[in-house]
């Protein structure tokens, strides 16, 4: 039998308010027998060239010591063309 999926995308505007609905929604989720084991996230540029530089900036790298020890993330570069 295929798998169901529910896709999301949220702009979090109250982190506070969002982490309650989420505690409540990990809950309803459970009760239906589904699982959220990862976050999803799709980062957009206007041009692929902007996607590079980002993957490649400092500024990244910078951002990326902060996550040190607090998630795991799988992310590629966009590809050269």
């Amino acid at each position: 039998m295929p798998k169901g999926h529910v896709i999301a995308r949220a702009d979090v505007v109250d982190p506070e308010a969002y982490a309650r609905y989420a505690a409540a929604a990990s809950e309803a989720i459970a009760a239906c027998g589904g699982e959220a084991p990862m976050r999803n996230v799709a980062l957009e540029f206007a041009r692929d060239k902007q996607a590079r530089r980002y993957y490649y900036s400092e500024r990244r790298q910078a951002a990326r010591k902060l996550r040190e020890g607090a998630a795991e993330i799988e992310l590629a570069p966009a590809e050269e063309v």
